[in-house]
């Protein structure tokens, strides 16, 4: 794309989702883009609250009903709170890290859950059906369709 490493570590920073990934992507690139890019990664997430309530303030009066702060919300503050402030020791952080873990894996696991193979497996056979297995040629074309 030529981006230089400045622009690369915000592109980076501003566009992926997870933190550890926007660290490896980074640093995959360069030093420098490594630094950018946790820096946009970690201002997206600091100004996460702030956002949240400038848009639960601007929508306050167009709904008949009481508008909350969503409970995660003074959740997240208060466990980076309590994390950044050595209020606890280490080691209990590092159990709290691992169960934070955990708990990611068994919600990603819920989402496979509810996937249905067999559904896939019937899309599969319908999509092969379309296009009655033709394989592609070099140039990407089926030889079937020209």
């Amino acid at each position: 794309m030529g981006l230089n490493n400045v622009e690369s570590g915000f592109l980076v920073g501003a566009t992926i989702h997870d933190v550890a990934q926007v660290v490896g992507a980074g640093y995959s690139i360069s030093e420098e883009a490594g630094v950018i890019a946790t820096y946009v990664k970690i201002l997206r997430v600091a100004l996460l609250p702030i956002v949240m309530l400038v848009t639960m303030l601007s929508f306050r009066g167009a709904q008949q009903q009481r508008v909350g702060i969503p409970w995660f919300l003074p959740m997240f503050a208060g466990c980076a709170m309590v994390a950044n402030l050595g209020l606890l020791p280490a080691p209990l952080l590092a159990l709290l890290n691992v169960f934070s873990r955990w708990c990611l894996v068994i919600a990603i696991s819920a989402l496979g859950v509810k996937t249905s193979l067999a559904r896939i497996v019937k899309g599969l056979c319908c999509a092969n059906q379309l296009t009655d297995m033709a394989p592609l040629s070099p140039d990407g074309f089926s030889p079937r369709s020209l």
